[in-house]
């Protein structure tokens, strides 16, 4: 087996379907791919004879199985706008089409926006009509005249038409296709491989223009160890994707021919094939937090921002140990996280639990475009013994009792940042909760991860910021080590790559320096930004 990993350099994919303009086609088209080496092959002066063998060999192979983000957490499709823009080359445009495309969306917007069964047949009718002389229009228009004044070349003096550009932003930039190889002979394939790997390198996008990528080709892929999210196949909710064929090199040459002399329309030749999801997937690994989650919400009149979500956990935190220990009760350890006065041991001191207790997450407006940092809900958290365990019923029904007395007894009120604020939780309306509200949002499956608010880390890495660049690396390294180390401490695996930022990467959250300093005692916690790769996905937070 071989990859191709395609990395999408600008962190989004552009490019329409073959069969909808208007829809954005996801993931990239093996048969898309394809299309792009040969263009890269026969831009080539001399166009290699390795290269060419290299295609016809690659185009003959069984269509590949495919690594992508896919989901709706981890895609985001940008709504589809139609652009009128300046047409390319004034000299073979003979009218402007953009009136005939002006009508056509009318008539779009006329057909969904109908009231009644009879002004949907009328718009419907009027829609069918556009867009039949909006495609008579531009074959017309593409008809060839010169220029009768050579300013009309210039931007704005040409005629517009209408463009869309439909766009996905992945979660991972990075798609790779995999490809199964007949090794009987092993030298041949490496020779065609060597060819590939050259002819991608060479290829500067794929699908528009502002879809630039950097392809590689890795052979002797272990394909035990990699993850698919798409396999050639039938079933209930499949999608089909172009692949190549025997003979897709003649093709495309045939057609592109065609298309030079404007005899035909430009659909790149290619077979479908129906793609699904692996039926045999394992489940992504998952930390010990789970997703037994309590969720609270800010009043209406309580505005709370990202960066007041460490004095806001801290507050609910001692407000529900407040609650919990009313009267000479004993605080459960669950909800202290210390072991009880005159435990096993018959101490009086309050050692740490080393069992599961009271967490508070703060679950802002973060990760979208729009994303302004407000916090939309807090949760509380009650983690299990390991991954694989379930959470404690008692204990579990000890913190929703503490709650619940906590918004009942006390209304929801805390009181934070010395006293300076009031704002008031709420239990969260479940069947009304935003996007960002919901657990599923912060606890599904993907490879890569970026922290919202800083991590305060449980030991000193040095000086991040030391003018040393020596020393400024060495505390990185120990600061990498520490957040690897801090997610095996949780149940997952260890990262296979860890960035440490000062700056937000995640849009709506802020730099570290604007969040209040983590204190644990006399001790002042550094904070830092991070971005985390795992070898396979893993379920959050």
């Amino acid at each position: 087996m071989f990859t191709v990993t395609v990395e999408l350099l600008a962190g989004r994919y552009v490019a329409t379907q073959f069969n909808d303009r208007s829809r954005p086609e996801w993931p990239p088209h093996p048969a898309r791919l394809f299309s792009a080496a040969v263009a890269a092959w026969a831009d080539h002066g001399d166009r290699d004879a390795g290269e060419e063998a290299a295609l016809r060999w690659w185009e003959a192979l069984a269509p590949p199985a495919i690594t992508c983000s896919l989901g709706r957490f981890e895609l985001v499709e940008r709504a589809v706008v139609t652009h009128f823009v300046p047409i390319n080359d004034v000299s073979v445009v003979k009218q402007d089409t953009a009136r005939t495309y002006e009508a056509l969306i009318e008539a779009e917007y006329a057909v969904a926006t109908a009231a009644g069964e009879k002004q949907l047949e009328r718009a419907a009718t009027r829609l069918k009509k556009l867009r039949l002389k909006s495609a008579d229009d531009s074959r017309k228009a593409t008809a060839g005249v010169a220029p009768v004044d050579r300013i009309a070349v210039l931007p704005g003096q040409r005629g517009k038409q209408a463009r869309t550009f439909p766009t996905v932003i992945p979660a991972d930039p990075v798609v790779a296709y995999h490809w199964v190889t007949d090794d009987k002979d092993s030298q041949a394939v490496r020779a065609h491989l060597a060819n590939l790997d050259a002819l991608l390198a060479r290829i500067p996008r794929v699908g528009h223009s502002s879809s630039p990528v950097a392809i590689t080709v890795t052979a002797d892929a272990d394909s035990e160890a990699t993850r698919l999210s798409l396999e050639p196949g039938s079933a209930r909710r499949s999608i089909d994707l172009r692949v190549p064929t025997v003979g897709q090199l003649d093709s495309l040459a045939l057609a592109y021919a065609m298309s030079a002399e404007g005899t035909e329309p430009r659909t790149m030749p290619a077979r479908r094939v129906p793609y699904r999801r692996p039926t045999d997937t394992a489940e992504p690994q998952a930390s010990a937090i789970g997703t037994n989650w309590i969720l609270l919400e800010p009043a209406t009149d309580s505005r709370l921002t990202i960066v007041d979500i460490p004095g806001i956990a801290k507050t609910l935190r001692a407000a529900l140990m407040s609650v919990a220990g009313e009267g000479d009760a004993e605080i459960p350890e669950v909800i202290s996280g210390h072991v009880p006065r005159g435990g096993a041991d018959g101490s009086t001191h309050t050692a740490p639990s080393t069992h599961p207790h009271l967490m508070v997450l703060g679950l802002p407006f973060a990760g979208y475009r729009q994303a302004t940092g407000e916090v939309m809900a807090i949760a509380v958290v009650l983690p299990r013994e390991s991954p694989d365990a379930v959470v404690n019923p008692r204990d579990w029904k000890v913190l929703t009792d503490t709650v619940s007395r906590f918004l009942h007894d006390r209304g929801g009120r805390l009181t934070f940042h010395g006293a300076r604020r009031t704002v008031t939780l709420r239990a969260a309306d479940l069947n009304a909760l935003t996007a960002s509200s919901k657990v599923e949002r912060w606890a599904y499956a993907a490879r890569r991860w970026a922290s919202v608010t800083p991590v305060a880390l449980p030991r000193n890495p040095g000086r991040l910021n030391h003018h040393d660049p020596a020393r400024r690396e060495m505390a990185e390294a120990r600061a990498r080590e520490i957040v690897a180390r801090a997610c095996g401490q949780i149940g997952l695996p260890t990262p296979v790559s860890v960035e440490i930022l000062s700056d937000p990467p995640v849009r709506g959250s802020r730099p570290v320096r604007a969040f209040p300093p983590a204190r644990t005692g006399e001790m002042t916690r550094v904070q830092v930004h991070t971005r985390v790769t795992f070898q396979e996905p893993v379920r959050g937070p």
